[in-house]
């Protein structure tokens, strides 16, 4: 794994330059979402605090905390009133939380789409200026998959992948700030099984990774194997070769399943 991870910096820098420019004349609905995210993150970090109103000041379970002492004055408003107070803010979190969720949704697909589409022209007129010697080397159903279906892989992993991690990142930060802020001990005992977890991540990602390349090839093989029959669908009728055909597509087809298989078998084990 460490072996291969310089390999993988290097062509995330070498990536990056290119797909930059795409990224650039999205960056107003880039940025659009990240905003989106970070008011998501928020109404998430902020949804428990109506409940321990309810809790503190209405049900009367327990005191404030000193160091929520700005809290002291509502335990001498009535308990309805708490509890109209604690209500209303949970349906502003809500509808907060619904229009930051559009927002996020809407821009992310947009900038996603436009990307797609940009790449995928982009993609296809390289293509066609590459030399005969390399269209007689390629298969046309890989070079298909690649068009298509990679490109919109890279598409979610440049864009979707990229700002919903940040939404979340920015949830954890923030509902780990509020812990430390509340009960610094037990914020410190809650977060020490995180080294572990990081490690189990980090070790079945290299091997969900490695997993996921395996069912690409294979993906793109049986792309090109059908391609191929179908282009040559004369010469296959005019020979009887559809039997054969079908064999050896049967055959690509149950390498794809079993590559699925463990994809998902190793995802699962997270």
């Amino acid at each position: 794994m460490s072996d291969s991870t310089p390999g993988r910096r290097a062509g995330l820098r070498r990536l990056l330059p290119h797909f930059a420019p795409f990224l650039r004349r999205e960056r107003g609905g880039l940025l659009a979402a990240a905003l989106a995210s970070l008011l998501l993150a928020a109404t998430e970090v902020l949804q428990p605090w109506p409940i321990k109103l309810v809790f503190d000041d209405v049900l009367k379970l327990r005191p404030h905390p000193a160091r929520l002492g700005f809290l002291e004055p509502l335990a001498a408003w009535p308990p309805d009133r708490v509890l109209l107070l604690a209500v209303g803010i949970l349906v502003v979190l809500a509808a907060t939380r619904g229009l930051a969720g559009f927002g996020q949704t809407f821009y992310l697909s947009r900038a996603g789409q436009r990307i797609v589409t940009s790449l995928r022209e982009r993609t296809f007129d390289h293509l066609q200026g590459l030399s005969l010697a390399f269209h007689r080397q390629s298969r046309v159903g890989d070079l298909l998959v690649r068009l298509t279906g990679d490109i919109n892989v890279i598409s979610d992993v440049l864009v979707q992948a990229s700002v919903t991690t940040l939404g979340r990142v920015l949830q954890v930060a923030g509902m780990a700030a509020a812990m430390l802020w509340m009960d610094a001990p037990l914020t410190v005992a809650a977060l020490a099984v995180l080294p572990f977890v990081a490690l189990v991540v980090v070790h079945h990602s290299s091997r969900i990774r490695a997993a996921a390349r395996s069912q690409r090839r294979r993906e793109s093989a049986i792309a090109a194997r059908a391609g191929e029959a179908i282009t040559h669908i004369a010469v296959v009728k005019a020979f009887t070769r559809e039997a054969e055909e079908g064999r050896r597509f049967a055959e690509e087809s149950g390498a794809v399943l079993s590559a699925g298989v463990r994809a998902g078998r190793i995802e699962a084990a997270m």
